[in-house]
Parts: C-alpha cells; sequence; structure tokens
C-alpha cells in the first residue's frame, strides 16, 4: 500500500514537515540559495495549509543562480558538492542514467531532479531545480522560459499546519502555469504535462 499522507499518524507528518524546514534553511544558509515549496506540496500549502492526503512525498525546488546555462550548470555543481560533504546527496537524475548515492563528480549533467536528504537524515525529498535565463524562468520538467521570474521572486511565505516556509512571490499564478487554472480543484490524477530538462535551455 502507498505510503499516502492520510495514513501517516499525525505526530510523523508533523516531525517531518519540521525536518523539511530544517533543510530549507540548511539551503539558505550553507549552501547560499533559496529553495521554495512546488507541486504538490505548493498546492497542499496554498489550497489547504495541509499536506494533500493523496500525495505520498515532499516537494520543493532550488534556484540555481547564474546569468547564462553555463553559469546555472557551474553553480549547480558547487550544490552538489555541499550536499555531498554533508552525506546529503541521495540521488540525481542525469543523461548518464539515475545515480544513486553519487559519487564524486558523479552529478555532472544533470536532468534537473534530485533526492536530499534533510539535516537530520530523517527525511528524503524530492527537489527540482530552477534557473532564470533573462528574466523567465526554468523550473524542470514543465517550465520552459515561458513564465516571468517575477511570479517566484521576491519569495513570500505561506504555511502548512502552520509552520512557515518559503513560497512562490505569486503562488497562484505559479500554479496556474504549472497546473492549469483548474489547480485549486482536488483530483486524483495529475495532468499530462509537456517535459524539458536542463540540456535544452
Amino acid at each position: 500500500m502507498s505510503n499516502y499522507f492520510k495514513t501517516r499518524p499525525e505526530n510523523t507528518i508533523q516531525n517531518q514537515l519540521l525536518s523539511l524546514q530544517k533543510l530549507m534553511a540548511f539551503l539558505r544558509k550553507e549552501c547560499n540559495v533559496w529553495s521554495y515549496l512546488m507541486y504538490g506540496t505548493l498546492l497542499g500549502a496554498i489550497r489547504e495549509e495541509d499536506v494533500i492526503p493523496h500525495d505520498t512525498d515532499y516537494d520543493i525546488s532550488i534556484f540555481i543562480p547564474g546569468d547564462t546555462i553555463k553559469e546555472v550548470h557551474e553553480n549547480f555543481y558547487q550544490l552538489c558538492s555541499i550536499l555531498y560533504k554533508h552525506k546529503m546527496l541521495l540521488k540525481v537524475w542525469t543523461h548518464n542514467g539515475t545515480i544513486l548515492h553519487p559519487k564524486e563528480k558523479e552529478w555532472l549533467n544533470p536532468k534537473g531532479q534530485m533526492h536530499v536528504a534533510t539535516p537530520d537524515r530523517k527525511l528524503a525529498i524530492d527537489v527540482w531545480l530552477s534557473w532564470k535565463i533573462k528574466d523567465k524562468l526554468f523550473l524542470h520538467p514543465f517550465i520552459y522560459g515561458d513564465m516571468p521570474a517575477s511570479i517566484l521572486a521576491p519569495y513570500q511565505y505561506g504555511y502548512i499546519r502552520g509552520i512557515k516556509f518559503v513560497i512562490p512571490n505569486k503562488p497562484i499564478e505559479f500554479l496556474n502555469y504549472i497546473y492549469g487554472e483548474t489547480w485549486d480543484i482536488p483530483q486524483q490524477k495529475k495532468p499530462k504535462l509537456k517535459r524539458y530538462t536542463m540540456d535544452k535551455a
């Protein structure tokens, strides 16, 4: 049976949310990057200020700085080096395949998705990559420069079960871009969207 949030004890979810909050604080302090709630986790925060009962994991995105895709890649490598040093880099999707517990430099040629452990090692978080080129936002795997970067930053704050998290500047517009205007209607099936990877930017 899938490990849905609706089947988890309340105290488990609360502790997991606190672990997620610690990861996002670590990324800001130790890695000098912003992270923000993404996909189903952002949906739950905006729609209900809660997790989505039929969801199974937590999603965040990391904004990778850089004025060109080359700089974005270089900053991504630095980020991975820090996570690797702290033994928090669990999985990286690359154009050479999916790499579990990557060794040094095995995170080259990223597709745009990772699994990262929280600092307390209690939870693995689904991490997506985003970046900006000429004020247009790119977000793996669905947004290919067709979203104004102003929708993302300056960042705002939202809450899940009373716990504070960074969210996009205009979360409703953000969700409209990803899920369409019916994003606020709970549904079991995910929409079929065109996918992009970091090498396409």
